[in-house]
């Protein structure tokens, strides 16, 4: 095959993400928000504690924003304050984790982002939640002041999401005992073709997700995948490997895969490049 240089790929912001993302997304979010619901509990009960409010008055505090005064009459108070507690952390981390997945450059930016995160949860829950809600609360029982709470959204809310996520989607090292440069500096492989003119875009999207969907990303090593169309009628995959045998299996199960075909018959053969970065 004729192999040669294609230097005027210009992609667009159209691109297709790895199959099955966003239930590994959702994972990761819901354990972010589990997580992050116990690491924010330790700075309010003990900030509440040296205000006098204890652990069960401060979960009601959040259950009467539900069910108002009752839900200091006892344990379904406590339990409806709980859930709901837990509930405030893993939606914002499953919303966040899904944005990284999304828009992946902000996965680098968890120190920012997180903060950020933590500040809009605030503003939501303090100024459209609760003024529509129930929210209630004894004389016995003060919600936390304002400049606390901001904080503790910011850094203990939002920030742990950020980084959790972060760490969720980072790859881990393989078990196969291979060299950790290996493992740490993954295999870039980025494969470019012009299509055929009788070939659209939509056509040439659908056999693209095809192919991640049933052979790439189901092969041992499989990172990520991104491709996009080129203003020149021209096509880019992306794809990382964990090493460069699993990248040399992958294409050797591409040659004899049934999908190879019909994507050979959607470009110009002459214009395939691939090219690898890595070790």
């Amino acid at each position: 095959m004729n192999m040669k240089a294609q230097t005027q790929y210009k992609p667009t912001s159209v691109s297709t993400r790895e199959p099955r993302g966003w239930p590994r997304a959702i994972a990761i979010g819901l354990a972010a928000g589990l997580a992050t619901g116990v690491i924010v509990l330790i700075p309010v009960l003990i900030l509440q504690a040296t205000r006098g409010v204890g652990v069960v008055p401060e979960m009601q505090l959040a259950a009467s924003s539900l069910i108002g005064m009752a839900a200091y009459a006892g344990a379904p108070g406590f339990i409806l304050g709980t859930l709901l507690h837990f509930f405030v952390s893993i939606v914002p981390a499953i919303a966040y984790a899904l944005v990284t997945w999304r828009v992946p450059a902000v996965n680098r930016w968890a120190w920012i982002g997180g903060p950020v995160l933590g500040l809009i949860v605030f503003v939501f829950m303090g100024f459209v939640v609760l003024p529509h809600s129930v929210f209630a609360t004894p004389p016995s029982v003060t919600p936390m002041p304002f400049v606390p709470a901001v904080l503790i959204h910011m850094f203990a809310l939002g920030l742990p999401i950020a980084l959790i996520v972060q760490h969720g989607w980072t790859p881990g090292p393989k078990s196969s005992g291979s060299m950790a440069a290996t493992s740490n500096s993954p295999i870039i492989e980025i494969v470019t073709a012009k299509l055929r003119d009788s070939v659209t875009i939509e056509q040439m999207e659908a056999v693209d997700y095809e192919i991640a969907a049933t052979l790439i990303s189901k092969r041992p090593g499989f990172l990520s995948r991104e491709s996009a169309p080129g203003s020149d009628h021209s096509w880019l995959a992306v794809v990382r490997w964990r090493s460069m045998a699993d990248a040399d299996a992958s294409m050797q199960s591409f040659s004899s895969a049934a999908i190879a075909p019909k994507f050979m018959s959607m470009i110009e053969p002459e214009t395939l490049v691939m090219k690898r970065y890595g070790r």
